[in-house]
Parts: C-alpha cells; sequence; structure tokens
C-alpha cells in the first residue's frame, strides 16, 4: 500500500490553501465516499460522504434520513444536527489538528443554547495523548450553569508509532497491530470509545486528529479496573483490500461477565471510494 503523510492528506481534504506556485504535485487520492454496516444481514449504518468543489467535507448523509451539513468559517468546522439532542458541534483547529470541540445543546428550562461538553485536546508533537473535558449543565428551577472538569478524560498511549490503549476514568481499550499499514485515506482511528464498531470509527474528521495508527489493527481488547464491572469485549479485525485500499472490514466482538451468557457479534464493513 502507498503511504502518504498527515500533511498530504489534510492537503487533500482541502483544509489547507497554497498558491499555484508553491503548492507541490501531491499523487490523487481517491476519497472515502460510502460507509456501510451490517451486522448479521441487519443493516447498522449506511453513510454517503459528500465533499465540495475544493474537496471539504460538505455533509455526512445517513439512509435513515440523518442529514449531518459541515460549515466552514476560519479554523472552526461545524457539524450540524450530529445526533439527537445535539445542536452542532464545533471543531477548533490549531495547525493541522483539532485542539478543541464543544458541544453544544438546546436548555430545555430557557431554549438558549449553551455548550454541554468542552474537549480540549493535548498532543505529543502531531500525536494525540489525551484530553480534558468540561462538563456543563443548568440549574434546575433557577437561572445559571453547574459544571465540572475531568482533567484526564482521554488518556492514548503510543508504542511504535500505534495507540496500543486508550483509557477513560477505569476504563481500559488495548489495542494489538499486525504488519499492514493504514492507508493515509482510510480514516480509522482509536476512538474514545470500549464499543468501536460505530460510524465515528471511520468518520473522516479523524484526519484531523494528528497522527493516527502506522498500522492496522488485528484485535482489541476492553476490561474494567472496578470491581463492579467485570465485563470483557474483545474485538478481532480482518480486512479486504483491493491494490492499495481498503474495501471490507469484519470486526468479530465476543463479549463476556460473570452474569450473562457469552456473546458473539459479526460486523462486515464495505468500504467505497470516488474521485
Amino acid at each position: 500500500m502507498k503511504k502518504y503523510t498527515f500533511l498530504l492528506v489534510i492537503m487533500a481534504l482541502g483544509l489547507l490553501s497554497c498558491g499555484d506556485d508553491d503548492k507541490p504535485v501531491v499523487p490523487e487520492l481517491d476519497k472515502l465516499t460510502q460507509v456501510i454496516c451490517t451486522k448479521e444481514a441487519d443493516v447498522v449504518f449506511f453513510a454517503y460522504i459528500n465533499y465540495t468543489n475544493d474537496d471539504k467535507i460538505a455533509s455526512i448523509d445517513f439512509v435513515d434520513g440523518k442529514n449531518i451539513p459541515f460549515i466552514y468559517v476560519d479554523k472552526k468546522i461545524t457539524m450540524m444536527n450530529p445526533e439527537e439532542g445535539v445542536e452542532r458541534i464545533e471543531y477548533i483547529l490549531g495547525g493541522l489538528v483539532v485542539t478543541d470541540k464543544s458541544v453544544m445543546k438546546k436548555n430545555a428550562f430557557d431554549g438558549k443554547i449553551y455548550t454541554s461538553d468542552n474537549y480540549k485536546y493535548q498532543y505529543n508533537g502531531s500525536s494525540l495523548t489525551g484530553a480534558s473535558r468540561t462538563m456543563t449543565w443548568p440549574k434546575e428551577g433557577e437561572e445559571g450553569y453547574e459544571s465540572q472538569t475531568f482533567e484526564k478524560e482521554e488518556t492514548y498511549a503510543w508504542e511504535n508509532s500505534n495507540v496500543v490503549l486508550f483509557t477513560q476514568d477505569k476504563k481500559r481499550i488495548e489495542y494489538k497491530y499486525g504488519t499492514a499499514l493504514t492507508p493515509s485515506n482510510f480514516p480509522w482511528r482509536v476512538i474514545p470509545s470500549f464499543n468501536p464498531v460505530g460510524f465515528d470509527a471511520f468518520s473522516p474528521i479523524n484526519l484531523l486528529y494528528g497522527n493516527r495508527s502506522r498500522n492496522l489493527p488485528e484485535s482489541a481488547t476492553y476490561y474494567s479496573l472496578s470491581g463492579e464491572d467485570d465485563t470483557t469485549a474483545k474485538y478481532t479485525y480482518h480486512f479486504t483490500t483491493t491494490g492499495d485500499y481498503i474495501t471490507g472490514m469484519t470486526i468479530q466482538e465476543q463479549t463476556n461477565s460473570t452474569d450473562k451468557i457469552a456473546k458473539q457479534t459479526t460486523y462486515e464493513y464495505k468500504f467505497i471510494y470516488s474521485k
């Protein structure tokens, strides 16, 4: 597989601009335009990724009717109506990476829009190492808001250019990798989730979080250090490639706990690209 630098990916997405005289020769990459996920023949999600004429993300449309438009103003990218109960999500870019993310919701008491969650990201060079989170909520029955800050909401540990551990409080998910390289136009990354099977793991917005893992994952294992939760889960990855592109993937999920029967689930993914 051809491996291009993160800088070239960002340029391909149109997030950097330069004049014709100093613009380098960049190999043209096909962009990811469709992601389809099924679970035991049932569609989990079917997403179309649309682009502007200058190769920025214009919108992400799901076949269930959900539409997420993107708005660009200077160094701010806004996703409108990304999920139920959320008015918008705002990303602030510092250089080539997201440094700040704000989740905006409507106050149920007065109808005003406020920031319910604010994330501030930390990097070592261009590698994401962690994030703090400030949660804010309206006071019930009176004006004003209350808030609480978690300094280590997200923590990422790197080894051999791969994220090998994501932690949040007492929860852990460990990743193991093979030798195959992650294609530069395949936007998979280790996301802040302990059930990494949803669309967020493949959203093109992932390309704005700096370096991604150099290699493709072989497995991920979730567990908790809390004595109140003995659930474990293992995710095994298998990829299908066509030329330089990943066109298919299977994730086999196996969950276990003392009070539940072990459960196995298979997720099938299809990836489609276009110019």
